[in-house]
């Protein structure tokens, strides 16, 4: 299971969890699902993504 983490820094510089995704699959599908989501719950897309460089991340992120 894959424990993908969405942290940011809030208007006081201090750091925060903005939501918290787990997959069953570390495959192209589900990073789209969960980047999907995201943007759905946020509204907009992140202004950074930092990874592991995991080949699949690589293809989800346009």
């Amino acid at each position: 299971m894959v424990f993908a983490p969405f942290t940011g820094v809030d208007n006081h510089k201090k750091c925060i969890t903005f939501g918290v995704g787990l997959l069953l699959k570390e495959d192209v599908e589900s990073y789209v699902w969960l980047f999907r989501c995201f943007l759905n719950a946020m509204g907009r897309e992140p202004r950074c993504i930092i990874t592991d460089q995991d080949p699949s991340m690589k293809i989800a992120i346009p």
